[in-house]
């Protein structure tokens, strides 16, 4: 397990629109610059659009002290 790689994922997912599409797209291709695992993978495919923008939006609610703001 990378536990980084998963850190960074899921900061993409809520981060960059353009990755949370290509990773609902295309997740083989978009998980496969990632070192994961197939378990880690399945999982993160299972992940579906609406759960996605809900992980996304209530962390960009977080306070700027948790989660700085991205210019």
């Amino acid at each position: 397990m990378s536990k980084q790689a998963i850190e960074q994922i899921i900061g993409k997912i809520v981060l960059d629109v353009e990755f949370r599409e290509a990773l609902l797209a295309d997740p083989n291709e978009t998980l496969a610059q990632f070192d994961l695992t197939h378990a880690e993978q399945n999982r993160l495919k299972s992940l579906d659009s609406e759960t996605m923008e809900h992980l996304a939006k209530i962390l960009r609610a977080c306070p700027a002290w948790i989660i700085p703001p991205v210019d």
